[in-house]
């Protein structure tokens, strides 16, 4: 990042900034200004890669203002130059390669996680006993049988109705899958909760990623979750700033279950917890039954059928009309209260 301020600072000293190594909100804007003025970037994605056209674009830039500032060199040294700024070259992109090394794993682990499981892929281990990793489920292919709404709901306790878990599932995904049509968990990208998990860093840089919660589903959450295709991008988005917070802000499949919940259900982070939602319905319900387990009030309400005591433990006090929509369905499946 101090390479980057440098060549910044080196072509126009006059807009001079610390050169710290910090990647803050400021040098990303810088970025995204030199792609959209410098290189025409119609989309500029605030990166410097070393072997990238930003990179080199920065450094011809700042070279320029070298050779300027300097002398001429002597008649006899014509390549002096092309050797000064091949060294320079060299010297940087080694800089860059280390100084952006675990930003790299983070955009790996960004293509995994926006790629489809392969059909019969098995989730990650589990971190605990209490959440076993789904079995291998053909991502989107395999839909959820009776068989899985029993066992989930005897994992929950013997007195709980299965035909709860079917309702409260059902009401989640709107009588839908757990994924799209792209093979892709179906997902809605939280802003307040990347507002919080990342200090409100980047709420003037990004408001509508990052925003305080006023009510539920507000025109922020409506916006960046109008289908499919958008939450997904909005991710994305979210996770060329922080990964790992996108993430944790982020509801996936069937029964929703929030990201930063992962250790709720069992895994070591939240990337394990992912790759669960990925490989199947099986594994977004496994989800849904370690929350519940690890939940104040849920369990319980379950074996009450208290529809607003699951509605207030499942979604919080902004619940909504979750419970008259979790009783309705309850009902229509033939459930008794």
């Amino acid at each position: 990042m101090r390479t980057v301020q440098h060549l910044f600072n080196a072509i126009d000293d006059r807009a001079a900034r610390p050169e710290n190594g910090r990647s803050d909100a400021a040098l990303v804007e810088r970025i995204n200004r030199f792609q959209r003025e410098v290189l025409r970037y119609p989309h500029p994605d605030g990166r410097v890669d070393p072997e990238g056209r930003t990179l080199q674009m920065l450094l011809a830039r700042a070279g320029e203002r070298m050779r300027a500032r300097r002398p001429a060199p002597p008649a006899d040294a014509d390549d002096s130059w092309t050797s000064w700024a091949q060294g320079q070259l060299a010297e940087l992109q080694r800089a860059m390669a280390g100084a952006w090394s675990s930003l790299f794993a983070d955009r790996s682990r960004e293509r995994r996680v926006s790629a489809p499981s392969p059909a019969g892929r098995t989730a990650g281990k589990s971190a605990t006993p209490a959440a076993p990793a789904p079995a291998a489920s053909g991502g989107a292919a395999r839909k959820l049988t009776d068989r899985d709404y029993i066992d989930a709901a005897a994992r929950l306790g013997r007195d709980i109705d299965p035909l709860l878990v079917r309702a409260l599932a059902t009401v989640e995904s709107g009588g839908r899958s757990g994924f799209g049509a792209d093979g892709l968990p179906k997902i809605a990208f939280e802003g307040h909760w990347f507002r919080k998990l990342t200090k409100k860093r980047y709420d003037e840089t990004h408001p509508l990623l990052s925003y305080p919660y006023k009510t539920k589903a507000g025109w922020q959450w409506q916006k960046n979750n109008k289908d499919h295709a958008t939450a997904w991008r909005t991710l994305r988005e979210a996770m060329a700033l922080d990964a790992d917070a996108a993430l944790q802000s982020t509801s996936w499949g069937m029964c929703q279950v929030l990201g930063a919940n992962y250790w709720k259900c069992g895994y070591k982070d939240v990337f394990a917890f992912v790759e669960a939602m990925k490989a199947g319905e099986r594994g977004q319900l496994e989800a849904f039954v370690g929350y519940c387990l690890k939940t104040p009030g849920m369990v319980s309400a379950l074996r009450r059928k208290d529809f607003t005591g699951m509605a207030r433990a499942y979604n919080g006090d902004d619940y909504g009309t979750y419970d008259k929509q979790f009783a309705r369905e309850y009902k229509a499946l033939g459930g008794k209260v």
